[in-house]
């Protein structure tokens, strides 16, 4: 009976890239609005080339292509603070969804939306707050980078 549960022929419809691939990464997007976005979207994909020469598969003529793309960067206020008789927010979650969509001589093929999230303190200095904020979203950007690289090599 076991001999019939392993030779079943299920495979997974989507496991990754089989063998050893060698993957490059070509582009990085956003479809945020704002210019101030393209830092992120160039974060995005130093965290998946990051991940991809973790796992030796980081290739630059490699066959197969890797298109990052930011979904949807969101910011949420974490509690409230009264500040001067005024409300202000104490942080702020940033929540960041990437994919990716591979092509090359395996097929064409999109990766699951990936979610990270980080938490900033918020500063009263405007400056160091922009600062923090753009660091935090940076950081998002460099973990759901290697996650999408990870969904890409079929790495749970």
């Amino acid at each position: 009976m076991a001999a019939l549960a392993l030779s079943c022929g299920y495979r997974p419809l989507r496991s990754g890239l089989a063998g050893a691939p060698k993957i490059r990464v070509v582009s990085a997007e956003t479809q945020v609005a704002g210019a101030a976005q393209v830092p992120v979207a160039e974060e995005l994909a130093t965290g998946a080339r990051a991940e991809l020469a973790r796992f030796g598969a980081l290739g630059d003529e490699a066959e197969d292509r890797l298109r990052l793309e930011i979904v949807r960067l969101d910011e949420q206020s974490e509690g409230v603070a009264v500040v001067d008789g005024r409300p202000r927010a104490r942080g702020v979650r940033l929540r960041l969804v990437a994919r990716g969509a591979i092509a090359g001589p395996r097929g064409e093929w999109e990766t699951p939306d990936v979610e990270t999230t980080e938490l900033v303190a918020a500063v009263t200095d405007p400056l160091a707050w922009d600062a923090a904020r753009g660091a935090a979203a940076r950081t998002v950007a460099r973990r759901a980078g290697a996650l999408v690289a990870r969904e890409v090599l079929g790495i749970p």
